[in-house]
C-alpha cells in the first residue's frame, strides 16, 4: 500500500481533512469501511455465518448485536485463533455454520467457540 497523510499507520481511522465529513460521500465511504471491517469477523454474504474468516488484527477484538439477514445476532470475542460467540435468533431460521445446520426458533440462544486456523467450530450449545 502507498503511503497516505488521511489514514492511521493500520489504515483503519480515516481522517477527513476537507472540513465536509457531514457529506453524502464521506458517510457513504466511512460505512463501506466499517462493513468490510466488521466482514472480516462476521460475514453473512454467502447466505452461511463465516466467524473470524479474516481476522486482520492480532490483538483482542470484540463485536456485538452484529445483526445478520440470517436471522441472527452474533456478538463474540476473537483472540489468540479462537473465538468465542454467542447467536440470538431475531426470527425462526436455518443457518450454516461451518459444515452443520442449525435450526433456531425466535429467541433461541446459542454459544459456542470456534478455531480460527481450521474454520470448524466445536462446543457449541443451545440455551433455553
Amino acid at each position: 500500500m502507498r503511503f497516505s497523510d488521511l489514514t492511521d499507520p493500520d489504515w483503519v481511522q480515516i481522517y477527513e481533512t476537507s472540513g465536509q465529513s457531514d457529506k453524502s460521500f464521506y458517510t457513504a465511504t466511512h460505512g463501506l469501511v466499517l462493513q468490510s471491517l466488521i466482514r472480516n469477523f462476521v460475514n453473512d454474504y454467502w447466505d452461511r455465518l463465516d466467524l473470524g474468516g479474516c481476522p486482520v488484527f492480532t490483538d483482542k477484538v470484540e463485536f456485538e448485536n452484529i445483526r445478520t439477514h440470517l436471522g441472527v445476532t452474533v456478538s463474540g470475542k476473537v483472540q489468540a485463533g479462537n473465538c468465542a460467540y454467542t447467536l440470538h435468533a431475531w426470527k425462526k431460521c436455518r443457518i450454516f455454520i461451518g459444515n452443520k445446520a442449525l435450526e433456531m426458533e425466535k429467541g433461541d440462544v446459542l454459544h459456542g467457540t470456534c478455531l480460527l486456523e481450521s474454520g470448524e467450530r466445536s462446543d457449541y450449545e443451545k440455551a433455553v
